[in-house]
């Protein structure tokens, strides 16, 4: 390793001149030496000028490459295992011991991993950055590397609510773990993930019961209460009601898993929605006002302040809705989240009683329908549809209407087969 080159990089990173470097330690023309690789530093006089700059001696002259990498796949590991703790811990030491004059092949592996931490602890304001730096490294990557690429960029698509996307790298990364014999659990779980989220909740918990078992086989308890979460969730949109209950109570009771604050704010956001299909009103904004005792990511909240203002708007309460309805229209424009931007225009017309202007109506039909029977979201096409349906029957277009009305009976009769 050029012991110059490190000092030059360090010093001119700190912005010291050759003489604050050199000061008390050695000549500014032996500093320089150092630096141009004319001279290899005696250990003393490099100690001396390593600990001015701040770093570790030992630790950044004793870490080869291969070292390095193990060090990265030891934090990739306690990522997946949720040891948060532990992997800030292994992030702080390879930043210490990381530097440009590694082998790119580290330092590219650490990039991708770390964008992985930051994903799963959502630390939001680093996200994007990360990402743009992540994604030009994708040529660097081979076999189970490249394999960890599609996954982690997965994992992003996750994040970002785009979950066709992040289905895709899934996919990918799914296929090149059976090429390359990589087990790797978590795959399965993110596939089911992503199926759950483009509404389709029976493949769901098709991958979601091969997670589920081979995390109990791990004695990865964490990862097994994730799974049960995903049942619950699944059920739910297979409207089999009472199973989706039992799941999350099942997880809300169950000890010590239950007790932690994060599955604590999971399971009571799930409920709500739960009793917000079941039409429960009460019990579902008793939850909402509970979750306000936690800090979440901006999506939940949006759908939480969405769920609030409808179930206000069905109460017939049109005060308190339209203030839960400015609130997230509101946070709808720091997120481009085009699902809850059209189901919040939808409730604003629905409670200034506008549902029946000419433009709605249109974009209801040619926009709003299409897309929302394409995202799966199954209660608020019913919604749509009838709105719709009977507007074609007080204007006298009855078959239009049957149209819609048919539809409705249809979607019915899927949701029995399914169930």
């Amino acid at each position: 390793m050029d012991i110059g080159a490190i000092i030059q990089y360090y010093r001119t990173k700190k912005g010291y001149t050759q003489k604050q470097m050199a000061d008390g330690i050695c000549s500014v023309s032996y500093l320089s030496k150092i630096e141009n690789e004319m001279i290899k530093p005696k250990e003393d006089v490099a100690r001396l000028l390593f600990d001015r700059l701040d770093i570790s001696y030992d630790d950044i002259t004793h870490s080869n490459n291969k070292q390095i990498v193990r060090k990265v796949f030891k934090l990739y590991k306690r990522i997946k295992e949720k040891d948060y703790e532990a992997a800030r811990e292994s992030i702080e030491e390879l930043n210490r011991i990381l530097t440009p004059f590694h082998a790119p092949k580290a330092l590219s592996i650490f990039q991708l991993v770390h964008f992985y931490f930051i994903i799963q602890t959502r630390e939001n304001d680093k996200v994007e950055q990360m990402y743009r730096e992540v994604i030009r490294l994708e040529d660097r990557f081979k076999d189970e590397n490249l394999y960890l690429f599609h996954k982690v960029i997965g994992l992003y698509f996750n994040y970002k609510a785009q979950p066709n996307k992040a289905l895709s790298h899934f996919e990918t990364a799914k296929t090149m773990s059976v090429q390359l014999s990589i087990n790797d659990t978590e795959i399965y779980y993110l596939l089911a993930l992503s199926l759950t989220r483009i509404r389709k909740p029976a493949q769901s918990n098709y991958y979601c019961q091969i997670a589920k078992d081979q995390f109990e086989a791990d004695f990865l308890y964490t990862n097994v209460t994730d799974c049960y979460i995903l049942f619950g969730v699944n059920y739910m949109l297979l409207e089999a009601y009472e199973v989706s209950e039992k799941y999350f109570l099942q997880v809300l009771n169950s000890k010590p898993m239950g007790d932690s604050p994060d599955i604590q704010r999971r399971v009571k956001h799930n409920l709500a929605i739960l009793y917000f299909y079941m039409e429960e009103y009460d019990r579902s904004i008793s939850y909402m006002e509970e979750l306000n005792e936690y800090d979440y990511n901006l999506y939940d909240k949006i759908q939480s302040y969405y769920m609030q203002a409808k179930i206000h708007y069905l109460n017939n309460k049109n005060e308190q809705a339209i203030e839960f309805l400015e609130i997230g229209e509101k946070a709808l424009r720091e997120v481009k989240y085009l699902k809850y931007q059209y189901q919040f225009y939808v409730l604003r017309h629905q409670i200034y009683e506008k549902t029946t202007d000419p433009d709605f109506l249109k974009k209801a039909k040619n926009v709003l329908l299409p897309y929302f029977k394409n995202s799966g979201e199954k209660k608020t096409v019913k919604e749509l549809s009838l709105m719709l349906g009977n507007q074609s029957y007080d204007t006298g277009d009855y078959k239009q209407a049957a149209n819609f009305y048919k539809f409705l009976i249809d979607q019915f009769n899927q949701v029995k087969d399914e169930v």
